[in-house]
């Protein structure tokens, strides 16, 4: 009499392969960002995304945001196709002729460009003090259609203390932006819409 263990097992593994594989390919076809890294030096600051595009998201565009007393300033959107594999946000800040800070500067790297000026935010007056805001190494920012995610802040002591910012909370609640007396930010954009690739 034959063992029937032989094609119990076989049957069993393409059970398991028939609900495994589906799922994996799902989240393997996501539209996601991945944080890598941020580094920082005395005067600028730089943050990695890993990106992945190209199923339902074919374009994102990225704005540089200055919130003040409510009132929100954008700068010229720059717009990345699914080509793109690695974004990076480059801040370098502007000092006074003394020890002050003056401004920022806000640049996007890719992996094909090394970086380009988008704009230039002057902070407030009374600024005494700054600090950085991303999102933890290997966290992944899902990417839908029609909806947008904070990927970057920076937060300004204007004489009541530097307020801790979180990125997830900026992109789930924007009204929260309003409470704040000096933010600076980059959100992502995503769209459906696929935007011809231009020649280098």
């Amino acid at each position: 009499m034959r063992s029937r263990t032989l094609p119990v097992v076989l049957i069993a593994l393409a059970t398991v392969l028939m609900i495994v594989l589906p799922i994996s390919l799902k989240y393997a076809r996501q539209d996601v960002l991945v944080f890598k890294s941020m580094t920082q030096s005395a005067v600028s600051n730089c943050a990695m995304f890993d990106v992945h595009l190209g199923n339902e998201v074919q374009s994102m565009v990225i704005v540089c945001e200055k919130w003040e007393k409510g009132e929100c300033f954008k700068s010229d959107p720059v717009t990345i196709t699914p080509e793109v594999e690695e974004i990076r946000i480059i801040t370098s800040e502007r000092k006074k002729s003394g020890k002050g800070l003056e401004g920022i500067n806000l640049q996007i790297g890719t992996d094909n460009q090394t970086g380009y000026f988008v704009t230039y935010f002057p902070v407030a007056e009374n600024t005494s003090g700054w600090s950085y805001s991303s999102y933890k190494d290997e966290e992944r920012i899902k990417a839908v259609p029609g909806e947008d995610r904070v990927l970057f802040c920076i937060s300004f002591d204007t004489g009541k203390g530097v307020r801790s910012l979180d990125c997830e909370t900026l992109s789930n609640n924007k009204e929260i932006l309003k409470s704040y007396d000096f933010v600076i930010l980059v959100r992502a954009l995503f769209s459906s819409a696929e935007i011809a690739k231009q020649d280098s």
